[in-house]
């Protein structure tokens, strides 16, 4: 039989496909190469894939992976990957793959390579075990571990053991893997326990090292689900890789990946009840025709009643915000839906063709570890190197086709970046919290915490500003003496343009009137909001129900949830916006008019940014060096800056400046008093807290 005839043969028997005139395999589906058994219970509820990757740092390793994962017909619940490679600095690339959290992971810190973690798909709630996690010995046993939210418990214990076989060290690994499983039984007594990963132990050869590592886990009532070849090379064939029970999985197969000379292990079982995040949520639907009820309802509005001579500022309001609000709970009602992960940056790249080529892929490669053909060898490097070019250009087009197509094109370049990254969206639901070394799951306990955090920065940073050090250093500059005691009043035209600046989002305060909403309906709403705006100038004072806020805790850093890991996100009022952007632009022009600024503030100002700052900079380095002199740059980035102002301070420095009156009256009323409260999961909330400085 020639060399050719007996690839086809091969390629059949591996993957039932058809051949095509160019001699590369179509496979109608990637199949297992092996299955060990099916039980005949009930359908399986969950999946779990093994495999040991040997590195996804490597270029585009992580993309081949994404293309494999869309090519099984059975897209697995959790992903355990051994032998990952990555560092503690770029773990977080991990997310990059499609449809799964990083949630527990061993990256190692002294040697390279190596390293376990496990994946879970966006729908299954889980947490990482840190007590197990933490038991971990780089090059002995290092071990991810993940709690299964479900009912029975369900632990996953994915674990990454180096080949070395002195006795010292197969010492050291039974006794680590023993604190691990007592620990692991002891929490999870009557659940579910899988242990897998690489072991480094063939159990397909007899010696003392095989029945010692099966007898030790059989003491803890966890045996192997494989007994065929996981890794086949031209020289041998061994059983390194396994999947370790104390139940009997629905069905068990070994799955080539084709980036990797080890093979994959694939379970699927049935967990009990399992916990999902397709929680439902309360919204209200602001469809067109609701949008269009609420503006016949804000035209047939009387507002005549907040025009009234003995009402004060807060009065007015009370009575515009309550007829608001009414129509909007009669025109939005609530409606219960299910709670959907967010989907935003590029959509995905895997198109059908590469997802037929990185079947033929695989097949190929299986093919290659066996043969001894340097022709067939060299055409599969031909392929392989081909893919990846096709894999590049798909990735790099859609990337492309994103941006262009996007409205907000820095916005979207961004979303390109963090998303190469391995950032996830930025809407991570704070579901947990580590508060001195204490996991803490309560919702309300968590929304508390937070709240009382984000009121106290100043206090917890030990912070003791010297009033009178501050003031004199704006005395001590010079600046013209100039006044301004009230604000100029608005008109319906100004309102109207700054309503119609604002972004149209549909987030929205404790109010629930969203950008978006109000400029549907400015045309209605901009005569009684400029009269109210016009009564707080000319008393000075800022609505109270303008001051509270809600605020989102999110983290920095992905899977991350402790205090000084998250950042607070504050939803205000869609109108105090329209007061604040009212009043900044009279404050900005009196500071602008008068030279109160320094030349050096590039921040925040029209007709200024950081390329301006970094401009000026270079031009004195440049100046320093044309004179010979040296040139030293000293670089500060104040932690909690805007957090932290003081609010008296901050009053006392604008007196300092001119601002007198009504107008440091009513910048007075807009600092003080204010109020907030945390949101977690959207259903958890804390109590109202003062906010006692912070900007």
């Amino acid at each position: 039989m020639s060399a050719a005839a007996e690839f086809f043969r091969d390629c059949h028997r591996i993957c039932d496909g058809e051949v095509n005139v160019s001699g590369v395999v179509v496979p109608v589906t990637p199949r297992a190469l092996t299955n060990s058994h099916v039980s005949t219970s009930s359908a399986p509820s969950h999946s779990l894939l093994h495999c040991n990757i040997q590195g996804l740092t490597q270029r585009m390793k992580i993309d081949h992976f994404n293309v494999f994962l869309e090519t099984l017909e059975v897209k697995p619940n959790f992903l355990c990957l051994t032998e990952h490679w990555f560092n503690e600095s770029n773990i977080l690339h991990l997310n990059k793959i499609h449809g799964y959290n990083l949630i527990s992971s061993f990256p190692r810190v002294n040697t390279t390579r190596g390293g376990a973690c496990v994946l879970v798909g966006d729908r299954v709630l889980s947490e990482p075990v840190q007590n197990l996690g933490c038991l971990s010995e780089e090059g002995v046993v290092e071990c991810a571990a993940v709690d299964v939210k479900s009912s029975p418990p369900c632990l996953i214990l994915c674990v990454y053991r180096p080949p070395k076989y002195d006795k010292a060290n197969v010492d050291k690994f039974f006794s680590v893997l023993d604190q691990l499983l007592r620990k692991a039984h002891k929490k999870f007594k009557i659940g579910k326990i899988i242990l897998t990963g690489d072991f480094n132990i063939d159990i397909l050869t007899d010696n003392n090292l095989k029945y010692q590592f099966l007898n030790f886990l059989s003491s803890f009532d966890l045996h192997p689900n494989f007994h065929t070849p996981t890794r086949i090379t031209p020289t041998s064939k061994t059983c390194l890789d396994n999947i370790f029970t104390n139940f009997r999985p629905h069905s068990c197969n070994i799955i080539a990946t084709g980036l990797s000379d080890h093979l994959g292990n694939f379970v699927t079982f049935n967990i009990g009840t399992p916990k999902t995040s397709e929680a439902t949520v309360s919204k209200r639907c602001f469809s067109e025709e609701n949008i269009l009820s609420f503006i016949s309802e804000m035209r047939a509005e009387e507002w005549d009643s907040i025009f009234g001579e003995n009402l004060n500022v807060n009065d007015r309001y009370k009575i515009f915000i309550g007829k608001v609000r009414h129509g909007l709970f009669s025109s939005f009602p609530l409606r219960n839906c299910r709670k959907l992960a967010s989907q935003r940056g590029p959509k995905c790249w895997i198109t059908p063709g590469i997802i037929v080529s990185s079947k033929r892929k695989r097949v190929l490669h299986e093919l290659s570890k066996t043969s001894n053909d340097s022709g067939f060898i060299n055409y599969v490097k031909r392929y392989k190197t081909t893919f990846k070019k096709c894999v590049k250009a798909a990735k790099l087009k859609n990337n492309s086709d994103y941006i262009k197509k996007s409205k907000n094109k820095v916005k979207a370049v961004w979303e390109v970046v963090a998303r190469e990254g391995g950032r996830k969206d930025s809407k991570v639901e704070v579901d947990k919290l580590v508060e001195n070394d204490v996991l803490i799951s309560n919702k309300k306990e968590i929304a508390d915490i937070l709240n009382n955090h984000f009121c106290n920065i100043a206090k917890k940073l030990n912070l003791n500003p010297n009033k009178t050090h501050a003031l004199n250093l704006v005395k001590n500059n010079e600046k013209p003496k100039v006044t301004l005691t009230s604000f100029r009043l608005t008109t319906e035209r100004e309102v109207h343009q700054v309503v119609r600046s604002l972004e149209p989002k549909k987030s929205a305060g404790w109010d629930e009137v969203s950008p978006f909403l109000l400029k549907r309906c400015s045309h209605i709403l901009t005569k009684p909001l400029t009269f109210l705006i016009n009564d707080s100038i000319k008393h000075g004072v800022f609505p109270d129900l303008l001051k509270y806020s809600i605020v989102k805790a999110i983290p920095k850093k992905n899977n991350i949830f402790t205090l000084d890991n998250l950042r607070p996100i504050s939803l205000l009022s869609v109108f105090s916006k329209v007061f604040e952007r009212i009043i900044f632009l009279r404050l900005y022009e009196f500071l602008e008019d008068n030279n109160l600024l320094s030349c050096f503030q590039f921040g925040f100002r029209k007709g200024k940014s950081t390329t301006h700052a970094i401009f000026e900079f270079m031009d004195r380095i440049v100046n320093a060096v044309d004179g010979s002199q040296f040139a030293v740059g000293a670089f500060c980035d104040l932690s909690k800056a805007f957090d932290s102002v003081n609010f008296e301070i901050l009053v006392e420095k604008l007196r300092c400046y001119g601002v007198s009156g009504s107008a440091l009256g009513w910048l007075q009323s807009f600092l003080l008093g204010r109020e907030q409260k945390v949101v977690v999961n959207s259903n958890a909330q804390s109590g109202y807290c003062e906010v006692v400085c912070g900007v």
